[in-house]
């Protein structure tokens, strides 16, 4: 699982697939994109939280990536959210 924030999913989406491609990106061979690489066609997307602000979006952000445990993101939360303030739901 990979957490993400963007204005523009459908543009960040297809950046993040193109940036797996690139030999040259300077991410090539980190997990998220070598996951791109070996399962694209097998993705599905959620929209979990929206944010009025940058500032909030990355907080979400980040309580989301300590709540789902997304092993595919490169940066790690840095602080703990107790309980589950965002109310976020299981994904199946």
């Amino acid at each position: 699982m990979y957490i993400g924030i963007a204005k523009d999913p459908v543009r960040r989406w297809k950046n993040h697939l193109i940036d797996a491609k690139d030999t040259a990106h300077e991410n090539y061979n980190n997990v998220f994109k070598k996951a791109l690489r070996d399962h694209k066609d097998n993705c599905k997307h959620y929209i979990i939280g929206v944010a009025p602000t940058e500032r909030s979006a990355r907080n979400i952000e980040t309580a989301a990536i300590h709540f789902y445990n997304a092993n595919l993101n490169m940066m790690k939360p840095s602080c703990c959210h107790s309980g589950n303030p965002y109310g976020f739901k299981p994904i199946d």
